[in-house]
């Protein structure tokens, strides 16, 4: 999860005068697998959530759990297509 962070300038100088380089970087333009590895990322964090909040033994609505299982069909399916291509 992101936060958004206020510096004074004279904190953002302090900050970068430790740092050796810094690299400004364009999302929308990351070269190889950065927005796969980010979403990845964001559906562990939400699994990890659900988990915490759905209690074991309760029913779910029908919607939800077709849902979930839409989402689990296509993680496995992504999952087993790099598998065998050994990425």
């Amino acid at each position: 999860m992101s936060k958004n962070i206020k510096v004074t300038q004279k904190q953002l100088n302090m900050i970068t005068e430790k740092v050796k380089s810094v690299e400004i970087i364009n999302e929308e333009h990351q070269e190889g697998s950065y927005m796969s590895l980010k979403g990845l990322s964001k559906i562990k964090d939400i699994i990890d959530d659900l988990m915490n909040i759905i209690p074991e033994g309760v029913e779910l609505d029908d919607w939800v759990e077709a849902k979930i299982i839409v989402a689990s069909d296509d993680l496995q399916e992504v999952y087993e297509f790099l598998k065998h291509k050994n990425v």
